[in-house]
């Protein structure tokens, strides 16, 4: 079936839709100088735009503004896993809720939540209740506590800096002078 218009359509055998092309290489293939995919709820004006200008992928929520406080979600397996609101704040594994925030992770307590790696090693950080936590792969090697206390090789700090080293043969600090 062939329709032709200024904007060809083109259903193949092989089943391929070609919009603005006569030989589609994917299942739907839209070719245009700037294609666009307009995505409206029937029900209002609201919509969204799925589109691409010089090898960049636009994806837009709500882009006639029709409705306040619009989102993107994204979801895997029927639950959302992540949010950008209308204010830029985005939301792993929750709902962002912090005024002043613009990235919110949530997850389990005691375990790294964002992690960064470099030539096989990790390192990163995870709230527990009432700390914060710092890594090297999953092994917790500092916490700072909700009252301000830093506990270094110890996770219940009692006083504003403190250090547990279990091997005696260890330094635990060392102070230098290079003047």
């Amino acid at each position: 079936l062939k329709i032709y218009s200024p904007n060809d359509v083109l259903f193949t055998q092989s089943g391929n839709v070609g919009i603005g092309t006569t030989s589609p290489d994917s299942t739907l293939d839209v070719e245009s100088t700037q294609p666009n995919i307009r995505l409206t709820d029937s029900d209002n004006t609201h919509y969204a735009r799925l589109g691409g200008s010089a090898g960049d992928l636009l994806i837009d929520a709500d882009l006639g503004n029709g409705q306040a406080n619009s989102k993107m979600t994204f979801g895997v397996d029927g639950t959302e896993r992540m949010r950008i609101d209308s204010s830029g704040r985005v939301g792993i594994n929750r709902t962002p809720a912090i005024t002043n925030s613009k990235l919110e992770v949530g997850g389990a307590d005691n375990v790294p939540l964002i992690n960064v790696e470099a030539s096989g090693s990790t390192a990163g950080i995870g709230i527990g209740s009432g700390h914060f936590q710092f890594y090297t792969g999953t092994t917790e090697r500092m916490r700072i506590s909700s009252g301000g206390y830093v506990g270094i090789g110890e996770s219940s700090p009692t006083i504003k800096l403190m250090v547990q080293e279990n091997d005696a043969s260890k330094q635990v600090l060392m102070v230098r002078n290079q003047a």
